[in-house]
C-alpha cells in the first residue's frame, strides 16, 4: 500500500483580490462580444494569484516519500458586520442574518455544479479549481456584468486535485466543503472583473440535497452569525434570500463586493 504524505498549512488569509483599472474594460464570460475577452492563458496568471497558502511547494513534497500527496489549510472565519435597518424580531431575523451575506456579494445565484479543472497556485503551494456552474436563478445580479438564469458562469475555489509528476495530489480548504459536480447550491460570489469570473467567498453558501440543506461552512456557521438560518429547509432559505436582496436593492451604500 502506497504511504500518503500529508502538509497541514495555516494561512492568515484565503485570498488576494487586487484589480487594476484597467481591468474594468474586460467583458464577462459568456457575453457575446468576446474581442477583448481575456486568454485562458490570462485567466491562469490572474486565478493562480488568488490563493495564497503555506511555505512549502508541491515540488518539495513530492521529494518526500512516496504515494498520493494531501495538502490542507485552514484560515480564520469570515466575519460579517451585523447591520439591522429594522428592530429585530422573531419573523425578521432569518432576513436580517442573510443581508450581510447577499449585501458581501455582487452575485447571488442558484444553479448546478458543472465539472471542474484544478491548477496549481502561483507559489506552486496549493490547487485550486475552476468550476463550471450552470445558473438556474439570479437571487442578487451583479450590475457591472449581470448574469441570466440559464447562463453558464466560472466559479473559482481554494482547492482541488490533480497529478504532479506522476502522483495524485489533492488539495483540500478545510473551512470550506468541496463542490460536487451534479450538485445544486446557492452561492454567494465575488466578481473578478480581469477575468469576468466569480470567486466563491470563504465558507459561504448552501448544498440541497432534496428538501435538505448542508452549509459550505465546514464548522457549521459563518462565525455565528447564522445561527438561525443553520436550522431553515430549502425553500425557508431560498425564500430568505430573495427577500434579502429585495430589501439590499434599496440600499445605495450595500451593493456587494465587486473585485
Amino acid at each position: 500500500m502506497k504511504r500518503s504524505l500529508i502538509a497541514i498549512l495555516s494561512v492568515g488569509a484565503i485570498f488576494i483580490l487586487c484589480s487594476s483599472l484597467d481591468d474594468l474594460r474586460l467583458l464577462a464570460q459568456g457575453q457575446s462580444n468576446t474581442s477583448n475577452a481575456p486568454t485562458p492563458q490570462a485567466i491562469e496568471a490572474r486565478h493562480s494569484r488568488l490563493f495564497e497558502f503555506g511555505n512549502r511547494t508541491v515540488q518539495d513534497l513530492a521529494s518526500e516519500g512516496t504515494g498520493d500527496i494531501h495538502i490542507h489549510a485552514s484560515y480564520p472565519p469570515t466575519e460579517y458586520m451585523e447591520f439591522y435597518p429594522e428592530i429585530p424580531t422573531s419573523s425578521n431575523m432569518p432576513m436580517l442574518e442573510m443581508m450581510p451575506l447577499v449585501c458581501d456579494s455582487a452575485l447571488v445565484v442558484l444553479g448546478k455544479m458543472g465539472t471542474g479543472t484544478s491548477h496549481l497556485t502561483a507559489n506552486q503551494k496549493f490547487l485550486y479549481t475552476d468550476w463550471g456552474f450552470l445558473v438556474g436563478e439570479v437571487i442578487r445580479n451583479n450590475p457591472d456584468s449581470p448574469v441570466s438564469a440559464g447562463q453558464s458562469i466560472t466559479v473559482v475555489k481554494a482547492g482541488g486535485r490533480l497529478q504532479f509528476q506522476g502522483r495524485m495530489v489533492y488539495a483540500v480548504d478545510d473551512n470550506f466543503r468541496e463542490f460536487e459536480p451534479g450538485g445544486e447550491y446557492l452561492l454567494f460570489l465575488v466578481y473578478i472583473r480581469s477575468t469576468g469570473t466569480y470567486l466563491a467567498q470563504s465558507s459561504i453558501g448552501y448544498v440541497f440535497q432534496g428538501p435538505g440543506v448542508t452549509q459550505l461552512s465546514s464548522d457549521g456557521g459563518t462565525k455565528g452569525h447564522t445561527v438561525v438560518l443553520d436550522h431553515m429547509d430549502k425553500d425557508s432559505i431560498l425564500q430568505t434570500a430573495r427577500a434579502a436582496a429585495s430589501r439590499i436593492k434599496a440600499q445605495t451604500a450595500c451593493r456587494g463586493v465587486v473585485q
